[in-house]
């Protein structure tokens, strides 16, 4: 692998630009944009946060279930991401490392709220799409560091888009 030269800044910055705006759609609950982010299958781990193994050759709609089943629960996130590091495999094929603070926000039925932050690198896969040359995650893989607050607040934002789920039908 080499390190990012100086003929490839356009790239370099259009690699970063699609990693921000993804995380920035992801706060914004705009889902649809956070699918074409990501190739049409990709593999994505979070297990240091929630267990489990890695998910492989997900489809864009499963993810898009996922995140309407758990991240639309929150009454707020935001992800405060920085330190892209871009290392290119080939002129088509990159891995960007960066660093993430993610705070999640739930309102309790008492009008409190509650947070879950956490904070850790994101190492992204990225390839680009010969049929548009955008740049898009082929892999997806968060390495949690440390967290404040209670992670069952994934759980229990997952509950309020179930219950959210009902009311509409």
């Amino acid at each position: 692998m080499t390190h990012f030269s100086s003929s490839r800044p356009q790239d370099v910055y259009a690699i970063i630009l699609r990693v921000n705006r993804y995380f920035n759609a992801i706060d914004e609950s705009n889902f649809e944009y956070c699918l074409d982010c990501f190739d049409e299958y990709f593999d994505a781990d979070y297990t240091s946060m929630v267990g489990g193994e890695p998910m492989k050759a997900l489809s864009r709609d499963v993810n898009l279930k996922a995140w309407n089943g758990m991240l639309s629960g929150f009454n707020s996130t935001h992800h405060l991401i920085g330190n892209h590091d871009v290392t290119f495999v080939d002129v088509a094929t990159c891995r960007v490392k960066a660093k993430v603070t993610a705070t999640h926000c739930l309102k309790r039925e008492q009008g409190e709220e509650e947070l879950w932050i956490t904070g850790g690198t994101y190492d992204l896969q990225m390839v680009r799409s010969p049929s548009d040359d955008q740049w898009r995650i082929s892999s997806i893989k968060f390495t949690q560091a440390w967290h404040q607050g209670s992670s069952d607040l994934m759980l229990e934002a997952s509950k309020v888009c179930a219950e959210r789920s009902k009311t509409i039908w």
